[in-house]
């Protein structure tokens, strides 16, 4: 974020709790998108943690000239950061297992099962079968 006219240098250091709030409710509103996974919440979702990420890597040059009270305040934002985080990384995951159970049963209605139960790989090549 630019200084606006007239602060002082050390003003910048103030937004690095604002942009910590920010990215904080950008993985906030990425977990209601989450927990209502259609194709249009999933591509909001992937803009709001790219925004999130921006906002993180600005956060990375401003932490380190935070002092006192400006530093108790970024860390609060941080670990409220952190807390969504973790929440945005348990619903992706458990959006991936849903869906790799899904190519697991898909797989299995294709190739059926090998001879000890486990589920057969469908065939990769191509194979054209023609009736006559």
């Amino acid at each position: 974020m630019a200084r606006a006219e007239g602060q002082p240098a050390d003003a910048r250091v103030d937004d690095g709790a604002v942009i910590a709030q920010r990215v904080e409710a950008m993985l906030r509103d990425a977990c209601l998108q989450l927990t209502a996974p259609t194709p249009g919440n999933i591509d909001v979702c992937r803009n709001q943690l790219e925004q999130a990420a921006e906002g993180l890597r600005r956060l990375q040059t401003l932490a380190p000239a935070s002092h006192g009270k400006r530093r108790e305040s970024l860390l609060s934002a941080l670990r409220a950061i952190q807390v969504q985080n973790t929440g945005v990384a348990k619903l992706l995951e458990s959006a991936a297992a849903f869906h790799g159970g899904w190519v697991n049963m898909a797989a299995v209605m294709t190739a059926g099962y090998t001879a000890n139960g486990a589920p057969a790989r469908p065939e990769t090549r191509r194979r054209l079968i023609l009736e006559v």
